[in-house]
């Protein structure tokens, strides 16, 4: 095509030459100068590529994102993040070994594909019927109600934190020093089987075992806090500051952190994560965190 182009110009070339020679006191180099400029813009003109139109670049979520508040920009992060996960389903019936804390329900059939953060549904967990399965109707519905008083006072922390919904994730740090309470143990139970709960216990002695202080924390009593409720892959020693934020931030999408520390709250605050700081004040015996249920 461009070819034909250019032999239809050249062949024209030499009239338009003679057509502008014709004019008295014309320049011969003036009429070549004015020939070749109308060729090439005939070229320029024939030979233009098509305008093709271009798919509009989705940059509106990304501008919002980087325009937005810390919460938004966590939000529309975990949004992102979920839409790009493989819908695959998991048959954990043709495995030979489940995770510990999974429901047998689920066990036996396929289950939707994990969060992003590589984390068992909450719904698919032994904690969502732990209640269900070993009490009866009353006592379940005494320890809603205790549980409800709990989130209650926990929320009041701080007014602007909506009631989060069952089974988000929700993370607790907790000093190794204070928790050697029952009161405290009660308090883990209620979030447990309500949240997908990861604790995190805070150690200054980086010598202490964590069988030791999975053993303190559990107490005597196993029924307190069982297995099937807070599975021990939950509880993560952490001994900094440093390394709580650290592991807040690998799971991403955390409805809130309950931590006991004011650092905390502008550690994660500045990445959206809502902090929210129990025990002000606060340096008696016994739990903190236990004592809200007081």
């Amino acid at each position: 095509h461009f070819l034909a182009v250019v032999l239809f110009c050249c062949c024209n070339l030499s009239k338009c030459r003679k057509m502008l020679l014709k004019i008295e006191g014309v320049s011969p180099v003036i009429v070549n100068l004015v020939a070749i400029g109308i060729v090439s813009i005939l070229i320029y003109v024939l030979t233009k590529p098509a305008n093709v139109p271009t798919a509009p670049q989705n940059s509106n979520n990304q501008n919002n994102t980087s325009r937005g508040t810390p919460s938004s920009r966590q939000r529309a992060r975990s949004t992102q993040t979920h839409s790009n996960v493989r819908d695959d389903s998991i048959d954990f019936a043709r495995m030979t070994k489940t995770p510990p804390h999974m429901a047998k329900t689920s066990a036996d059939k396929k289950v939707g594909a994990l969060s992003s953060e590589g984390m068992l549904p909450f719904r698919h967990c032994c904690a969502s019927g732990y209640e269900a399965t070993n009490f009866s109707p009353e006592t379940v519905t005494a320890n809603r109600k205790e549980r409800a008083r709990l989130l209650s006072r926990i929320l009041s922390i701080d007014k602007s934190t909506a009631p989060p919904a069952r089974g988000s994730t929700v993370v607790v740090a907790i000093p190794s020093d204070e928790i050697e309470c029952s009161m405290l143990r009660r308090v883990l139970y209620l979030l447990a089987t309500y949240f997908n709960l990861v604790v995190v216990l805070s150690v200054t002695d980086k010598s202490v075992q964590t069988v030791k202080l999975l053993s303190r924390l559990r107490g005597v009593n196993a029924s307190d806090l069982p297995l099937d409720v807070l599975p021990n892959h939950r509880v993560i020693v952490a001994h900094s500051i440093t390394g709580r934020v650290a592991l807040v931030r690998q799971l991403g999408a955390v409805e809130f952190v309950l931590d006991f520390d004011e650092n905390m709250h502008a550690q994660l605050g500045r990445f959206g994560f809502r902090v929210l700081v129990y025990g002000k004040g606060e340096h008696g015996g016994g739990s903190r965190l236990g004592s809200m249920l007081s």
